[in-house]
């Protein structure tokens, strides 16, 4: 059982550094604070990519220690069967889509905002959101939280299903908030937006939660990467 363990937090750890390798390839609007900075583009990313590792390398190692507790699953299969994971993964999936493209419609046609429509490239989302994120906010932080909420909170052991919930919402609202930084670089950005983008991706975060304590983190990191992959084929078809 100590082998399996130690062969899935390796998985958890690739999987996670996959997507961390893109953050090469991502122009995340590094150039002009590594030109303020007078260091080179390629030392910035590197730097960047080294501290996102340090952190995958946290989450992988607090996953698998709470996870004793929590008994939140990684890459196992959850004790539903094959087609009510998959209904539970469609369904989600489909819902944080249309979540997206409510907030796309409402960023574009009502609370305008330059630049709110483009998007980091599929590939970037796909494997950095659906893999590094996922094992970030899931595994690391929602399992962490969950185990301190179940160690302090759960003395009976029959609040399990609320404190789940709370962790869900904290995890959710931090995923949120990461995305500020991304839209604090847009020069017309108002506080409008930034509440658009709280709860829109609270929401999805939720969703994500939701997955991962119900099934195991596998699922969560389809769902995500499957809103990405559906939001930008139907935009594809719509645009």
């Amino acid at each position: 059982m100590k082998n399996v363990m130690k062969i899935e937090n390796l998985g958890l750890f690739l999987l996670g550094a996959l997507g961390i390798s893109q953050l090469w390839f991502a122009d995340l609007g590094l150039a002009e604070l590594a030109a303020e900075a007078g260091i080179s583009l390629s030392t910035l990313k590197v730097a960047q990519m080294a501290q996102v590792t340090i952190l995958l390398l946290v989450a992988v190692i607090v996953g698998a220690l709470t996870s004793r507790l929590t008994h939140f699953q990684g890459l196992s299969r959850s004790g539903f069967s094959a087609g009510g994971v998959v209904r539970d993964i469609s369904g989600a999936t489909s819902i944080a889509v249309i979540l997206i493209l409510a907030y796309r419609y409402l960023v574009a046609e009502i609370f305008l905002l330059e630049a709110a429509t483009q998007d980091s490239p599929v590939v970037f989302a796909v494997l950095y959101g659906g893999l590094t994120e996922e094992l970030l906010v899931r595994w690391g932080l929602m399992g962490l939280i969950a185990y301190l909420l179940l160690k302090v909170f759960d003395k009976s052991g029959g609040n399990r299903g609320s404190l789940i919930v709370w962790a869900n919402v904290v995890s959710a609202s931090v995923f949120a908030l990461g995305h500020f930084p991304a839209l604090s670089l847009l020069p017309n950005a108002q506080p409008i937006h930034y509440a658009l983008v709280f709860l829109f991706n609270a929401l999805i975060g939720l969703i994500y939660g939701w997955l991962f304590a119900r099934h195991s983190l596998a699922a969560s990191m389809m769902s995500h990467a499957g809103t990405h992959i559906g939001a930008f084929v139907v935009l594809g078809i719509i645009a």
